[in-house]
């Protein structure tokens, strides 16, 4: 099924019916073929135009819809079937990743001229044990194992057991020139296991193009150790190494390292690497997100096709709001001695209630949907005449935090374990958010006005 929007392309009298352009009628057909090109909607579309201006429908499909008429489809449905046909079109698109997160540092560093060496910097200083990272030798270690080299006495590749690794002499360098005025990235020179090792990197998240020979002399440069040269790239897009590279590694890699190496530890500084570690995982999601647009861009996709797609991304708009009435009608229609309602100003949310809010406690359940996550906040009022202080202590024996104000009244948040994401599942599961709404309502009914 299709829904259309068809139109007066110019106006004039036509057997006695005064058109004018711009006039129009929505109709949906069972085919997803055009209705005028293909004449299967025309008494469709007669009906709609006879229903809405007054027109005779026999001397209106009289009229050459080809040439006073255009069509535009609005919606088509969205089935597995399509879906399937659409995804068997478009050869490697990936669709098996999370959105980007919010990263104010995506500001900061896409807004620094020479991005490349912002990267270089922090790596180089990751990679650097006395660094002030306070992770020791944990991030070189999970470096030196991606890149495939071992270190002796490590016998867990995660835990060292009491064994010191056999590295000793690191030094690192950023933007180390050598001969031919190149310059390398970052340079990790040591002794691992006794032999003197040039780990030459050369990082390319910025997407900048390889030099003639440029690996090749940066190898040779350092002939006297054993080495190896590892290539740092936005994105994995099965591309062949470049001439002279060891390894290529991805943005991504480099974020699980952070993620590995700051298990344990805990500081400030630890947020500020996990604010990179996000960062970097964004740039591998946003590179996804602009090769699938190439992949759309050069496919062989139809009109019919694009609708769909379009269809496609207004559903999933929807399904916020979608979500929260699905909730609503569960309350309402299975028995519950629970109320329900959808807000005006908030339609992704669903406000629940018992009694006890309409009998003596100006709280109720808010449950705010987005696409992959669901929030719970309790809601408080005047309706009893509580005051501001007896609302908020209230609150926080429940466990929620005042959050904000408006015209619907005071917000109060509740902890992370009342914030389910269901990215995973692709689903909410609506008899766990049940289980929380009914957890929060027995607390507010057992516990008492504050004193």
């Amino acid at each position: 099924m299709a829904l259309w929007k068809v139109i007066v392309k110019k106006g004039g009298n036509v057997n006695g019916m005064k058109l004018e352009a711009g006039m129009s009628v929505e109709v949906s057909t069972k085919s997803t073929s055009d209705p005028i090109k293909y004449g299967d909607g025309m008494d469709a579309i007669a009906d709609a135009f006879s229903s809405k201006y007054g027109f005779d429908c026999r001397k209106f499909r009289s009229i050459n819809m080809q040439y006073q008429l255009e069509s535009k489809k609005l919606y088509m449905d969205v089935t597995k079937e399509n879906l399937n046909i659409l995804i068997a079109k478009l050869n490697g698109f990936k669709h098996n990743y999370s959105k980007p997160i919010y990263n104010p540092m995506e500001q900061f560093v896409d807004y620094v001229s020479t991005k490349e060496i912002v990267h270089s910097k922090i790596i180089a200083t990751l990679l650097n044990p006395s660094g002030e990272h306070g992770l020791g030798m944990d991030f070189l270690l999970k470096f030196l194992k991606k890149i495939l080299i071992k270190v002796p006495n490590i016998s867990t590749p995660n835990k060292l057991n009491g064994f010191e690794p056999d590295i000793s002499d690191v030094k690192i360098f950023t933007e180390k020139t050598i001969r031919n005025s190149r310059r390398i990235d970052i340079l990790l020179m040591a002794i691992i296991g006794g032999v003197k090792q040039a780990i030459i990197i050369e990082n390319k998240l910025n997407d900048a193009v390889y030099q003639p020979n440029q690996l090749e002399d940066y190898r040779s440069e350092y002939s006297n150790y054993k080495t190896n040269v590892v290539c740092i790239h936005r994105v994995d897009k099965n591309e062949q190494k470049p001439t002279g590279a060891d390894i290529i590694i991805f943005a991504h890699d480099v974020a699980n390292m952070i993620d590995e190496s700051i298990k344990g530890h805990q500081g400030e500084s630890i947020d500020n690497l996990k604010s990179y570690s996000s960062y970097l995982k964004n740039i591998s999601k946003q590179n996804i997100i602009m090769d699938n647009a190439k992949i759309i861009l050069n496919s062989d996709l139809t009109a019919d096709d694009f609708s769909f797609i379009h269809s496609l991304v207004d559903a999933y708009g929807q399904l916020p709001r979608a979500y929260a009435q699905h909730l609503k009608d569960m309350v309402t229609q299975c028995g519950y001695a629970l109320e329900a309602s959808i807000p005006t100003r908030y339609d992704n949310y669903c406000y629940i209630w018992n009694e006890d809010y309409n009998n003596a406690k100006p709280f109720w359940v808010a449950i705010g949907f987005s696409q992959d996550s669901v929030s719970f906040y309790v809601v408080s009022d005047d309706k009893h005449g509580w005051t501001e202080v007896e609302q908020s202590k209230f609150a926080q024996s429940l466990g929620f935090e005042k959050s904000s104000t408006d015209q619907e009244g005071t917000w109060y948040k509740a902890s992370s374990d009342f914030v389910l994401s269901f990215q995973e599942q692709g689903k909410p599961d609506f008899d766990v958010i049940m289980k929380k709404v009914k957890e929060i309502l027995a607390k507010i009914h057992d516990t008492k006005k504050p004193s």
